[in-house]
């Protein structure tokens, strides 16, 4: 019951807590959800009524050590695995809610209409610079934005970047090609034609 999810989601208070990826192997203790139909469900139990927002700005930009959300009652920890373990794990690029090891855990799925299109997903392994970001999985490395569209939106873009005196520094910023970023570039495209009646 509803209850019962604010009752153990309120027991724990997540900081920088370890994680077993053992635990996480274990289906029993795994809940497969879409982002849309988990923030609903969630915001008010928790008392976090950007959930979805804090989701998909770490999804935009996530780390290694991942995200903790806290709130009056409680907090989550938000997590990718393939950032925050050694080992493989199924669905290691999308992220996860950790609320502690004797709770379920999350396992966050996107429903985009574009998902099963061949656009939005392209590997030019031919490339004389594949991968130019070492830090994505090379069978999983997205071309399709090869020139990131974010880069004039500044530091609106949503990525990793740094400047460099005047110049916007992408260097570290894997954002453009994840394997399901299409769907977050593409979200930007109004704001991207605003920048440029800007010029």
């Amino acid at each position: 019951s509803e209850n019962e999810l604010w009752l153990f989601a309120t027991a724990f208070f997540i900081a920088e807590v370890s994680m077993n990826i053992n635990w996480f192997k274990d289906p029993n203790n795994i809940i497969y959800m879409n982002i849309d139909d988990f923030s609903s469900s969630f915001k008010r139990e928790l008392n976090m009524f950007d959930l979805k927002k804090q989701i998909e700005d770490f999804r935009a930009n996530p780390s290694p050590r991942g995200k903790v959300i806290r709130s009056s009652q409680t907090s989550i920890k938000l997590f990718i695995p393939k950032l925050s373990f050694q080992e493989p794990l199924e669905k290691e690029e999308n992220v996860w809610v950790y609320f502690g090891k004797n709770h379920p855990s999350y396992c966050l799925e996107k429903t985009e209409p574009w998902r099963d299109k061949a656009y939005f997903y392209f590997s030019h392994k031919e490339c004389d610079f594949f991968p130019c970001h070492s830090e994505v999985d090379a069978d999983r490395f997205n071309c399709i934005f090869c020139f990131c569209p974010l880069y004039c939106l500044g530091d609106r873009c949503g990525g990793n970047y740094a400047y460099l005196g005047k110049i916007k520094d992408c260097s570290q910023c894997i954002l453009p090609h994840l394997e399901d970023s299409y769907g977050y570039i593409m979200s930007k495209f109004e704001q991207i034609t605003d920048s440029i009646r800007e010029l």
